[in-house]
């Protein structure tokens, strides 16, 4: 028990400096991460911008195509037709 008490003290003193290389490399890491991610981000955001805007101009170009065939199968053929088809 004796010898213990005399291991444990050079244990913590061998703890200290790994504990603060690990917490070095930690920070550092997050820093990187940190600069990393704020420049992906921006294009990640200018990808998804233009992704939205493509999708909204194929939504808009086919309402506008169901639109006018909707329209052209509500149309009353000319009178002229009607009387032929009798």
């Amino acid at each position: 028990m004796s010898d213990m008490l005399g291991v444990i003290p050079a244990i913590f003193l061998m703890l200290i400096p790994i504990v603060a290389i690990l917490t070095s490399h930690q920070r550092k890491m997050a820093e990187i991460i940190h600069k990393n991610h704020g420049q992906s981000n921006d294009s990640d955001l200018l990808a998804l911008r233009e992704e939205v805007r493509a999708l909204r101009d194929a939504v808009n170009r086919q309402a506008i195509a169901l639109d006018t065939r909707l329209d052209r199968q509500l149309e009353p053929p000319p009178l002229q037709e009607h009387l032929e088809a009798r």
